[in-house]
């Protein structure tokens, strides 16, 4: 293992739309690691998304709607 380099993880909130979802895409094109907190799905045809999800790169964790 190389103690050189360092992998990056972030997390996310409200990664499925709007500022979340852009900074998911460029954090996921630099190379990090990204585990989401939605509570909607990712657009289904976003490719770049999907790969990311199918490679283990996006984590996903849907949570639940606490506004009530």
């Amino acid at each position: 293992m190389n103690t050189n380099q360092r992998e990056n993880i972030a997390l996310i909130t409200g990664a499925s739309n709007g500022i979340g979802l852009e900074l998911t895409r460029k954090l996921l094109s630099e190379g990090w690691q990204v585990v989401a907190l939605n509570r909607s799905d990712f657009p289904a045809d976003d490719m770049r998304i999907q790969k990311a999800i199918n490679s283990g790169s996006l984590r996903i964790y849907k949570i639940a709607d606490l506004a009530d």
